[in-house]
């Protein structure tokens, strides 16, 4: 048996008096592939490269699922977290004004080849029959490529020019020498006339693919790693295999979860998937424990109940009213996990 305790950091967690849920009531009931990112307002972003005019606070979102799903592993059975060949994440924000999503990437590769790249998906549409908008931007590229889900005479004419017109553009750069890619798409007169008078109630489907291209890739593309933020690397014709994305007024509203996974020798778990979520699963979002068993993930305030996946529900660890600006901190006490999720195991 798990039985996970709580070590409050900050404001208090458990509230003895009713408290409505954001994330329950607020929150469109959008299906989603199992990851939930927070946009954040943002302001003066410049799509350069440079990631520095980026508040350094934000959330940050870890690409750790292959497509081979073999866990958060590189090609060597190194945890991605410590893999000094590619460890991605990212940081997502909008600003109504500049009708613009944001997204600022972060590789960690340790050597560029031609093929590396990025790709973002996005769809604002109830229609689960319409595919994603799909955008490639290769690092050696300076083109950014769109998918063929867009009109023929669309895609004919979007030239460099016309996207940048179109509010969509990309640009790499180094942070650290750590490669970078930053993006802006524009958001639909839709979308923002829903975030201007319902905001905490937008959904939107979402998703990221990088790939790493390595010296001794053979034809068979053996070698190489491609990374998505939400599990099903097959996206395109598939809506329901993003992740989902949500907009806060400001970053007051959002909850930061921690925590630290160990066996019965207190030794740290690493690779094991954490789940948060709501009583009506509205919020989903999974993530996986670092080389040291940390995990760290952010939700909007509401009831919540923090699981790891391959435990029963009996050590569902379950938090009433989380309110907003609250820090939580987790442990866990030994257990014995029942399937290791490293490959070949």
């Amino acid at each position: 048996m798990v039985f996970l305790r709580t070590l409050v950091i900050g404001a208090l967690l458990l509230s003895v008096t009713p408290s409505r849920s954001t994330v329950s009531e607020s929150t469109s009931s959008l299906a989603h592939n199992n990851t939930i990112a927070i946009a954040v307002p943002l302001t003066d972003i410049q799509i350069d490269g440079d990631l520095t005019d980026w508040p350094n606070d934000l959330p940050i979102y870890k690409l750790r699922e292959r497509w081979d799903s073999k866990g958060p592993f590189d090609e060597k059975g190194a945890l991605l977290d410590t893999s000094a060949d590619f460890s991605p994440h990212f940081r997502v924000g909008y600003n109504l004004q500049d009708r613009s999503l944001y997204v600022a990437i972060e590789t960690r590769d340790d050597t560029l080849h031609a093929g590396d790249a990025s790709e973002l998906y996005l769809h604002t549409s109830e229609d689960l029959d319409q595919n994603p908008l799909h955008f490639v931007r290769e690092y050696h590229e300076a083109e950014v490529d769109i998918s063929d889900n867009l009109n023929f005479l669309d895609a004919l004419f979007f030239t460099d020019e016309r996207l940048a017109e179109s509010g969509i553009s990309a640009a790499v750069g180094h942070l650290d020498n750590i490669p970078t890619y930053e993006w802006s798409l524009n958001l639909s007169d839709q979308v923002i006339e829903r975030l201007t008078h319902a905001r905490s109630e937008v959904r939107l489907r979402f998703d990221l693919k990088l790939t790493d291209i390595d010296n001794d890739v053979g034809e068979d593309g053996e070698g190489s790693l491609y990374l998505s933020w939400s599990p099903n690397s097959k996206k395109d014709e598939n809506v329901l295999a993003l992740g989902g994305l949500v907009f806060a007024e400001d970053r007051s509203q959002m909850v930061q979860l921690q925590g630290t996974l160990k066996g019965e020798d207190d030794k740290p778990l690493p690779g094991s998937k954490i789940r948060v979520e709501n009583p009506e699963q509205t919020w989903i979002d999974e993530v996986y424990s670092d080389s040291k068993g940390y995990f760290n993930t952010w939700a909007l305030s509401g009831d919540l109940q923090v699981s790891v996946k391959g435990l029963v529900a009996a050590d569902t660890l379950h938090l009433s009213h989380v309110r907003p600006s609250t820090f939580i901190r987790l442990e866990s006490a030994p257990f014995q996990r029942r399937n290791s999720p490293h490959p070949g195991r």
